[in-house]
């Protein structure tokens, strides 16, 4: 579960950095396990949510695709408008950013993203892919949820904090069981919604009793 939470932090980060080395990823860890990472998830919740952004943006049911390159190509088609006139530039700003560091995170989900010139608010596009993606996870499973990121220049503590939406309302295993399963984009979007109010509860420090007088 922490491992997730890592990934997916170290793909933000990653967009500031050439790498991410082993050294790096081994700090984060260290902050993780100390509660910190939880209490600033906590303290910084999106303006725009991942279930936000997925209502905005686009749902593929089933990718027809069967490599990265071809995912990402299908999810920028799928954004359609709202992207005019971008689409080729935008797939290639993602294959590129791909290249330089897969996106896989584990857990079966991988997200592609890059910032993007002439974008003015953050766009987002999900597909599923019952067979999985190979997006090269440190944990070796292929990705069956792809969440396309498009982010406007200068906006990484946004693209830090929708990276963590995400990871907070995929992260449990039962979720993403239910995402697979769910049909259209109401039922993927409630699934995605629950799933991240039960990770914000089980991140709330508990009460101590309090003490008998």
């Amino acid at each position: 579960m922490t491992e997730h939470y890592v990934l997916v932090l170290l793909l933000a980060l990653s967009a500031l950095l050439a790498s991410v080395g082993l050294l790096g990823n081994l700090a984060w860890k260290r902050w993780l396990s100390n509660g910190r990472a939880m209490q600033w998830l906590r303290r910084h919740e999106p303006d725009e949510d991942v279930v936000t952004l997925l209502r905005r943006g686009a749902f593929i049911s089933e990718l027809h695709a069967s490599t990265p390159g071809d995912a990402i190509a299908e999810l920028v088609r799928a954004l359609g408008s709202l992207l005019a006139g971008m689409k080729r530039r935008v797939r290639s700003a993602v294959v590129e950013r791909e290249l330089l560091a897969a996106t896989g995170v584990g857990d079966e989900v991988a997200i592609p993203h890059a910032v993007v010139e002439g974008l003015d608010r953050p766009l987002l596009a999900l597909g599923r892919a019952s067979q999985g993606i190979d997006f090269d996870a440190p944990d070796g499973r292929r990705a069956r949820f792809v969440f396309l990121l498009l982010i406007p220049p200068k906006a990484h503590d946004v693209e830090l904090r929708i990276l963590a939406s995400i990871a907070r309302a995929t992260i449990d295993e039962s979720a993403r069981e239910l995402l697979g399963r769910a049909n259209g984009l109401e039922e993927v979007t409630r699934v995605l919604e629950d799933s991240a109010q039960k990770t914000r509860q089980s991140q709330r420090p508990k009460r101590k009793a309090a003490t008998e007088a």
